[in-house]
């Protein structure tokens, strides 16, 4: 029963990540976001129909490209706000 509640909202995590992803990329149209929005949705269907070795891997690619997204966005905007200061 536990089990069935903790997967059930981890799954509702993801669901929002995945949004936020595909907002992300419209937002500030980097391909990245995109990417991960995609694998995030391959993990989530790893996770719920239990694909063994995918599901950790899928997951670990996915945050570290977020990671890489992320930064990429913050850089730019903090270059966009140096760069209308001056």
């Amino acid at each position: 029963m536990i089990v069935t509640v903790g997967l059930v909202l981890l799954i509702i995590s993801y669901v929002g990540i995945i949004l936020l992803s595909f907002e992300f990329y419209d937002e500030y149209d980097d391909k990245l976001y995109l990417i991960v929005g995609i694998l995030f949705i391959f993990h989530v269907v790893s996770l719920i129909f239990s694909l063994g070795i995918a599901t950790p891997v899928l997951g670990a690619v996915a945050w570290a490209l977020t990671y890489s997204a992320l930064s990429n966005t913050v850089r730019k905007l903090r270059r966009s706000q140096y760069s209308s200061q001056i």
